[in-house]
C-alpha cells in the first residue's frame, strides 16, 4: 500500500526565480508603456507644433485675402458709386487784392478737373463765386451759376470752356472780404439734399475770415464775433445734412501772417482760427488746408470722398 505524500512542494529557489521573472516581466511592461507614453507625448508634441504653425499660415492667409477683398469691394463700390452718382462742386473765392496767385492756382485746377472728372462720373455740375468788396464799400459778385460741365468730347468742349474762361477772367482787386454773405450764397447753389442723389463738395479759399466791415484795417470786435459763429452753425447745418457733403476750406494767408504787423496781423491769425474751425463745425478737420498749391488733389479727393 502506497502511502499519500501530500502536494508536491516548491524549492525557495524557484519560487524566488518566479518572483524575479513576474518583477521583470513588469517592469518591461511598465518600461514599454512609458517609452510608448514619452513618444506619443513627443508626436503630440510635434503635431501641435505644427498645427500651430498650419494655424498661423492659414491665419495669415485669410488676413491677407481679407485685406485684398476689402480693397477690392471699396474699389468697386467707387466705381459703382461714381457710376451712380452726380457730382456737385461750388467753389467761393476771394478775389481781393491780394489773391492773384491763388486765382491762378483755381484757373489751373478748373483747367484739369473739369476735364477729368466729367469723364468718370455720371454727371458733374461746377459753380464758382468770385467776392469781394470794392473801394466804395459796394458788392461785388461774380458768379458761375451751378451747371453741368459734360465730357469734352460729348460737346466739344463747350461747357469747360464757358467755367475756364470765367475763372480765367477773375481778376484781384483791391477791395475787402465779405465771405459770410458769400459762403451763404455759395451754399444756396447747391441742389437740395432731399432731392440729390450724388456727393456735393463746397469749396472755400481766401486770407481772410469775417472781420473786414469795411474797405479798411480794423480790430475785431462782438459783431466780427458773430458773424464768425453764425458761419459755422450755417456750415455745420449743411454738411451734416446729408452722408455725402464734403468741404474744403483753403486758407492762403499765411504769407499775410508773416509780413502783416499789429490789428491786421491780428486779422489774418484769427482768420487762419476761423477757416479751421470752419471745417471743424462741419465735422470734417481734416478739410482745412492752408498749401493752395496742392489745390488739385485736395479738391478732386474731397469731390471723390
Amino acid at each position: 500500500m502506497k502511502l499519500d505524500s501530500g502536494p508536491p512542494t516548491t524549492s525557495f529557489y524557484e519560487s524566488f526565480s518566479d518572483l524575479i521573472f513576474a518583477t521583470l516581466a513588469v517592469f518591461v511592461l511598465l518600461m514599454i508603456i512609458f517609452l510608448v507614453h514619452i513618444n506619443l507625448e513627443t508626436g503630440l508634441e510635434e503635431m501641435q507644433e505644427k498645427l500651430a504653425q498650419a494655424e498661423e499660415v492659414l491665419d495669415e492667409a485669410v488676413k491677407k485675402n481679407a485685406q485684398e477683398l476689402e480693397r477690392t469691394e471699396k474699389l468697386l463700390k467707387s466705381k459703382q458709386s461714381l457710376k451712380q452718382y452726380n457730382l456737385e462742386i461750388v467753389i467761393a473765392v476771394d478775389t481781393t487784392g491780394s489773391m492773384q496767385l491763388e486765382i491762378d492756382q483755381l484757373t489751373d485746377t478748373i483747367a484739369l478737373i473739369g476735364k477729368i472728372l466729367p469723364r468718370i462720373a455720371s454727371t458733374v455740375k461746377i459753380g464758382v463765386l468770385g467776392y469781394r468788396r470794392n473801394e466804395a464799400d459796394k458788392l461785388v459778385m461774380q458768379s458761375f451759376a451751378l451747371q453741368r460741365i459734360a465730357d469734352p468730347d460729348s460737346d466739344a468742349s463747350r461747357s469747360f470752356k464757358r467755367l475756364h474762361d470765367f475763372v480765367r477772367r477773375l481778376r484781384a482787386t483791391p477791395g475787402s472780404a465779405p465771405v459770410e454773405l458769400a459762403m451763404d450764397s455759395a451754399l444756396k447753389m447747391f441742389s437740395s439734399a432731399e432731392t440729390f442723389t450724388g456727393h456735393q463738395t463746397f469749396m472755400l479759399l481766401g486770407d481772410v475770415g469775417p472781420y473786414e466791415d469795411r474797405y479798411r484795417d480794423q480790430k475785431i470786435d462782438q459783431k466780427n464775433i458773430q458773424q464768425a459763429a453764425a458761419m459755422k452753425r450755417q456750415l455745420g447745418i449743411w454738411a451734416k445734412a446729408s452722408l455725402h457733403r464734403n468741404v474744403l476750406l483753403l486758407f492762403s494767408g499765411n504769407d499775410e501772417i508773416s509780413k502783416t504787423r499789429g490789428a491786421q496781423h491780428q486779422k489774418f491769425l484769427e482768420s487762419r482760427k476761423f477757416f479751421r474751425e470752419l471745417a471743424a463745425s462741419a465735422d470734417q478737420p481734416e478739410g482745412y488746408a492752408d498749401n493752395y498749391s496742392e489745390m488739385i488733389p485736395l479738391l478732386l479727393s474731397s469731390a471723390l470722398n
